[in-house]
């Protein structure tokens, strides 16, 4: 029977010693390499004495899917743009040409 990951109440199998969904240690007795060696007073809190912000709370793999998602989704709206473009061009080209025209020094 799976087990209930405490931090995202997803079902993970009984034998993983990390959540696939969250990366939350399901073991929180057990040392953990990537955890920080004592809690300081303030944890949560970014300051100069702790720095602890979002992006380093993120597991690796998150960071890249997230990065190759954003470039994607850039990509498709450039793909869309030009598409646009291409279009309509020809209704769009002689204004395109009046402001280029406008812009150039005489």
């Amino acid at each position: 029977m799976p087990i209930i990951c405490p931090n995202c109440l997803r079902p993970v199998r009984p034998d993983a010693k990390y959540c696939g969904f969250c990366g939350n240690n399901l073991n929180p007795t057990a040392r953990d390499d990537t955890a920080v060696a004592k809690a300081s007073p303030q944890e949560g809190k970014v300051t100069e004495e702790n720095p602890t912000t979002r992006t380093q709370l993120i597991p690796k793999g998150r960071k890249v899917r997230r990065v190759v998602l954003i470039v994607l989704i850039i990509l498709m709206c450039l793909v869309l743009l030009m598409a646009f473009l291409v279009h309509y061009w020809p209704i769009l080209s002689p204004y395109v040409y009046a402001i280029l025209s406008l812009l150039r020094p005489h």
